[in-house]
């Protein structure tokens, strides 16, 4: 599958989860329904990949910000001067 078409579906993905608010579950849901629907397992996999990363940035941008550790490092508390 070309790239593009592997970028609509982790859009549509990460639109789900947004509407949802259940991320994991949402996206073990969304790459359920493209195996269903004849979506190559390589497709699937390469979705549930990227929405992996995607999601465990997230989660460690979060954690940094709020000033938790990561992975056992102590991260400093990120503080924004913009207005």
């Amino acid at each position: 599958m070309p790239k593009s078409d592997i970028a609509k579906l982790v859009s549509e993905c990460l639109n789900r989860c947004r509407a949802t608010g259940y991320t994991l579950a949402t996206v073990a849901r969304f790459v359920d329904e493209l195996l269903v629907t004849g979506q190559p397992a390589e497709d699937a996999c390469q979705v549930e990949s990227i929405m992996r990363h995607f999601l465990n940035d997230i989660h460690g941008a979060d954690e940094s910000v709020k000033g938790e550790s990561v992975a056992g490092n102590e991260k400093p508390l990120v503080i924004d001067d913009r207005d």
